[in-house]
């Protein structure tokens, strides 16, 4: 019988069941009430008197014909030929939610109320037909779809350079302009990062944003719109960090003394540390002299290390020479580090014995020798040693410091040598 009701009417109390055929029953029970169909009260405020004597009312622009038998119900309706009565206090119910296919209209009876009906005002322009979902303003389409993508070239990973300046975009399928899109992205660290969007045109973007605050390694970016009534559409996608990469430089002779002699020049090592770069990756390193010029030498990166053994620097000038050494890794990280060396292999100097004109030390002169001599490319405060060594063997050793470029020894006392021979033995 349910499949032939129309609508409920409530008069003075007694629940009327409308049914298709236009007859009006009595409800025994109002449990036994369809909660996807409407219960209209306080009718006798729009009953009107049509011109045929009938009572009538209009609802949702259909009118409906009162009982006779139901008549005794009704109070005095108000005369009213041309149907333009009003009834602010028609009140509507319906026992679905927002599940239902009616809305909700009550007058708050307290029968009502125990059957657990939801009720709110009604006035007649109000629309009360069943509503198709989609029509809920601002409620997501069913068919809504969202995609996300980050820039992170082909190999899935975000380099030094892409990481600050990161571009995540997307498109949308039935999603209204002006939808907010919320993006998160995740690392494997808990951290996360939020941003917002709007949808224009079937598309959204971030534009560039940065992710270096998340750390190294796989990341989650997660693209979100919601309504304001609980439905929400979400796409995830995935990309990897990988910012790091490092290196450094060393001459051989900087465990020394930070020098490359002459005795060096020829056979100098250069090596370094790498970190965050695979095995087999180039190495590039540069020197260049202090006037410009440039050499290029090359090895790959093993474990960990590198190096290169027995390079000839000779063809630099003298002075400062500046090496730069430069990898780069396959996520495309690239890494340098510098290192300076002092290229020294130029010094002379002179030896002069105080002898006279004749080149010969008589007994006073060996007796108060004096050594003098200058130097080239040697710096002030460097010591001159000098060996003096007869034909029998006999071995006498001075210094001097080098000022200015030159150096002396006076007051030398050669009485126990014979046919000696002086050498310069090193300057320090």
């Amino acid at each position: 019988m349910i499949d032939n009701i129309v609508l409920y009417v409530e008069l003075d109390g007694q629940i009327w069941m409308v049914m298709t055929d236009g007859s009006w029953l009595p409800l025994s029970d109002i449990n036994l009430m369809s909660p996807d169909l409407p219960l209209l009260t306080n009718v006798e405020e729009i009953i009107q008197i049509q011109n045929f004597g009938e009572f009538a009312f209009s609802y949702n622009d259909q009118t409906f014909i009162v009982d006779p038998q139901v008549t005794q119900y009704t109070p005095s309706p108000k005369t009213c030929l041309n149907n333009q009565s009003t009834a602010e206090n028609v009140t509507l119910s319906s026992g679905g939610g927002l599940g239902g296919t009616t809305r909700l209209l009550v007058d708050g009876d307290e029968v009502l109320a125990d059957a657990g009906y939801q009720t709110h005002d009604f006035t007649p322009d109000e629309t009360v037909e069943a509503e198709d979902n989609n029509e809920l303003v601002g409620r997501l389409d069913d068919q809504a779809q969202l995609t996300i993508s980050i820039d992170d070239g082909n190999d899935s990973v975000l380099n030094q350079y892409e990481v600050p300046l990161a571009n995540i975009y997307g498109t949308s399928i039935e999603v209204e302009d002006g939808v907010t899109v919320v993006i998160t992205v995740f690392d494997e660290q808990g951290n996360t990062l939020e941003f917002t969007t709007t949808v224009t045109g079937n598309t959204w973007s971030l534009g560039e944003v940065d992710l270096s605050s998340l750390s190294e390694g796989p990341i989650r970016l997660e693209a979100v719109v919601a309504d304001n009534y609980g439905n929400h559409v979400d796409v995830l996608t995935t990309s990897n960090i990988d910012s790091l990469a490092s290196l450094d430089i060393h001459f051989e002779s900087e465990t020394n003394d930070s020098v490359v002699n002459r005795f060096e020049v020829d056979n100098e090592g250069l090596s370094g540390i790498v970190n965050n770069v695979e095995n087999g990756q180039v190495i590039s390193i540069v020197i260049t002299d202090s006037n410009g010029k440039q050499e290029t030498f090359s090895t790959t990166v093993l474990d960990g290390k590198w190096s290169i053994e027995n390079n000839d620097l000779s063809v630099f000038a003298e002075g400062e020479l500046t090496a730069v050494a430069t990898v780069t890794d396959l996520a495309g990280n690239v890494a340098t580090s510098t290192s300076t060396i002092i290229k020294d292999t130029f010094a002379q100097i002179t030896l002069t014995l105080e002898s006279g004109d004749d080149g010969w030390l008589n007994i006073d002169e060996i007796r108060n020798a004096s050594l003098k001599g200058s130097v080239f490319g040697v710096e002030d405060g460097q010591i001159v040693t000098i060996v003096a060594m007869d034909s029998n063997g006999t071995i006498k050793t001075v210094t001097a410091e080098v000022i200015d470029g030159k150096y002396s020894v006076s007051g030398l006392n050669g009485t126990a040598l014979r046919d000696f021979t002086l050498k310069i033995l090193n300057i320090m």
